[in-house]
């Protein structure tokens, strides 16, 4: 990982490993941000995670809304069960860390519990293959498959989240931070209205939970498990802002058993669907993803 001047990073990067004989693999955590469009304060939520992603590049930022024209149902799940609904705020794999109230936290310990959530591998390797969208009926399909390297019991299930970068139209108040000078939105008006609103999410594939029932509740070391999404993107969303990020989480009656074990990475769908050399891109290349970055299957 790329550090910046600042050593806070360090601690908990000198002890990830991708030894898979340590039963575990390199974790990539999702943070998952909760946000709207009336939070007074959500400018402020890039001068906090644009670091923390620049020195984390294995970590990924989605956007959950709640209380504006963005939320989605899945979302408002999610909020309601793991923040006291409050924006700015958001999670780290959806862990509810020690000493915290809730799973989701100020944006002031986004660092501190994503450096914590790192000191430690993940059960699972998950990976995203056989993807393929196709532009005309915008019919989205991919396999996310769930490689085991440690010996996990519970009630474990798969899910893909699509999300759209860059969304705009929607204005973005800026009450407090329009009059402070120095912040990178001082003087951009109240509210802010060619605001670029970051990988909002458009919908959670399997639920606000994940898809249950594909993952037995005993799995053993070395097992593989896969399910098959599709989807078809609404019109109004820009494919070529769309990213997808699959991810195996757990399901339980308490808050703090809804964690994400690991996830494959946000995939944008513009890096890595390869029209035909025939320029006929109403079929698209299905692709799978290695350690290399994806090929063609």
């Amino acid at each position: 990982a790329t550090l910046d001047d600042t050593d806070f990073f360090a601690p908990a990067l000198s002890m990830i490993s991708d030894d898979c004989s340590l039963n575990g693999v390199a974790r990539k955590p999702i943070l998952e941000v909760y946000a709207g469009t009336w939070g007074q304060y959500d400018p402020d939520i890039e001068v906090y995670a644009d670091p923390l992603l620049a020195a984390y590049p294995e970590v990924s930022r989605i956007t959950s809304h709640l209380g504006d024209a963005l939320e989605i149902p899945d979302g408002l799940t999610v909020n309601n069960d793991l923040t006291n609904n409050g924006v700015p705020a958001g999670s780290v794999d959806r862990v509810l860390f020690g000493g915290e109230g809730f799973v989701a936290v100020n944006r002031d310990q986004w660092a501190t519990r994503t450096a914590e959530r790192l000191l430690n591998l993940a059960p699972v390797a998950v990976e995203l293959e056989n993807l393929s969208y196709d532009p005309v009926t915008r019919l989205l399909q991919v396999e996310v498959r769930g490689d085991f390297h440690s010996s996990v019991t519970g009630d474990l299930r798969f899910n893909l989240t699509l999300v759209e970068d860059s969304v705009t139209g929607f204005p973005q108040s800026n009450g407090f931070y329009n009059t402070q000078a120095g912040h990178p939105h001082f003087g951009a008006g109240n509210p802010i209205v060619n605001f670029y609103h970051r990988n909002v999410i458009r919908e959670h594939l399997g639920g606000a939970w994940g898809s249950a029932g594909i993952i037995p509740g005993s799995v053993a070391n070395g097992s593989t498990y896969s399910t098959t999404y599709s989807y078809t993107i609404p019109v109004g969303i820009d494919e070529n802002q769309v990213s997808i990020i699959g991810y195996v989480c757990e399901y339980g009656a308490g808050v703090d058993t809804r964690e994400m074990l690991n996830s494959s990475g946000l995939i944008s769908l513009s890096t890595v669907l390869v029209p035909p050399a025939n320029d006929d891109v109403c079929n698209a290349i299905p692709l799978n993803f290695g350690v290399n970055g994806p090929y063609n299957a």
